[in-house]
């Protein structure tokens, strides 16, 4: 982004079936979206969602899951509103596609997307690529991705695909208790190879654990910034001022 300001968050988890009604964190997002949007009102302000927006998305018959549709009016209230939304996919809502991105008109961008801020080229991604450690999870990623299963996932009818949904939920909090938690966390090589590809600055999610730090390459550096699951702990959030980048929350 060449001007104006921006906000970047991860790890929103919203749950199915809240829109509107008693879920306080979906009631939480949708402030948080218009309270950007109004920003975006007095001057270009942009809002990047780094992955995991849902607990999980499927687009049976290329529509939106319908217990996500108070979220997505919220969003495209915002764009309508100038609000500039980026979507990162994560590994929960990894199958974000052109019918999310037709109800709300935010950009469905690819997982590692990079940006300019105050001339240091910054990467964009989820991390759970960074995990590199995760080998199990590395393979179902492929696999994942790929396109039969892409295919096969967008055939479901909606009930089907809301009980993989929760098939998928169910196994990867499972694997989690079975993993030692290093697996799941960064690793140096992934961190140091974006650097070596011109990152300045990589600004990232999925470990659920704020902070921030320095890598160091064979003269270059570059400024790792984790995001905490959003709206649970301090560094929920980061913002760009137009001269700073900052961890808040």
């Amino acid at each position: 982004m060449s001007s104006g300001t921006a906000v970047f968050i991860s790890d929103i988890h919203l749950p199915p079936g809240g829109e509107g009604g008693p879920d306080p964190r979906t009631r939480a997002f949708v402030s948080f979206v218009s309270d950007a949007a109004a920003k975006a009102e007095r001057g270009p302000h942009a809002l990047y969602i780094l992955g995991d927006l849902f607990d999980y998305w499927f687009e049976p018959a290329g529509r939106i899951p319908r217990e996500f549709g108070g979220a997505c009016a919220a969003i495209r209230d915002a764009t309508e509103r100038g609000l500039r939304v980026v979507v990162l996919p994560g590994n929960r809502d990894f199958l974000l596609g052109t019918a999310f991105a037709r109800e709300t008109g935010a950009t469905v961008a690819p997982d590692e997307t990079s940006i300019v801020l105050g001339g240091k080229r910054t990467l964009l991604t989820h991390g759970d690529l960074l995990a590199a450690g995760d080998r199990r999870y590395q393979h179902w990623r492929r696999f994942s991705r790929g396109g039969a299963f892409r295919r096969i996932a967008r055939g479901l009818p909606a009930c089907l695909a809301e009980r993989l949904a929760a098939s998928l939920r169910a196994g990867s909090e499972l694997e989690k208790r079975a993993k030692h938690p290093a697996s799941m966390r960064y690793s140096e090589h992934a961190l140091a190879s974006r650097v070596a590809r011109g990152a300045d600055i990589i600004i990232a999610g999925h470990v659920h654990e704020a902070g921030e730090r320095t890598v160091e390459l064979r003269g270059r550096s570059g400024r790792v910034v984790t995001l905490g699951a959003w709206g649970d702990s301090p560094g929920s959030h980061a913002e760009w001022d137009g001269t700073e980048l900052r961890l808040l929350g």
